[in-house]
């Protein structure tokens, strides 16, 4: 599943020039990942996560990081990060779960980009964000119409329980229920 907090920040990191902007994912969203300012896409269906921080160094040619953003923040994850980042780096996950902490001179730091925190954050990001959107800057989520309205819920849940969706958000609109 493409979390919307990757896709995000895959454009958020490509308007900032960060490079090289390496992810991971299943290889059937490449393009898309590619579309948005991934550089690589390391297919995950190919590579364990254990494997993901000497894949990394593959492509980026060995140089070091400073930086990686951690969308999944579990433990096997957050070790894989750790691992791939030199001393002095930072690990920056999203879970709220995760704990601050600092391991042999590198760290792991959580951030929760939440609008009704920080509110006069959230007033600036939303008119900024409605802009990069209309400007083509940012790409929305993709979206995915359920038929029948309300009706439609059904079959869109089984469907993701099935993992037949990816890449998109099912949308139902309750006014053409039937």
């Amino acid at each position: 599943m493409l979390s919307f907090k990757s896709r995000a920040a895959i454009q958020i990191l490509r308007t900032l020039n960060f490079s090289p902007i390496i992810t991971y994912a299943s290889s059937k969203h490449t393009e898309f990942l590619k579309s948005l300012g991934a550089t690589h896409v390391i297919d995950r269906s190919a590579v364990p996560s254990a494997d993901v921080p000497a894949a990394v160094r593959k492509l980026a040619g060995g140089a070091p990081f400073k930086i990686a953003y951690d969308a999944i923040s579990e433990a096997d994850t957050q070790e894989a990060c750790f691992e791939l980042i030199s001393t002095g780096g930072t690990v920056v996950a999203i879970q709220q779960t995760v704990e601050d902490r600092d391991v042999d001179g590198k760290k792991l730091i959580h951030i929760v980009g939440s609008t009704h925190m920080h509110r006069e954050f959230g007033v600036l990001m939303w008119k900024l964000l409605a802009k990069q959107v209309e400007g083509g800057v940012i790409q929305p989520n993709r979206i995915e119409k359920l038929p029948g309205g309300l009706a439609g819920i059904v079959d869109g849940l089984t469907r993701m329980e099935n993992n037949a969706v990816s890449g998109a958000k099912l949308v139902a609109f309750p006014q053409e229920t039937v």
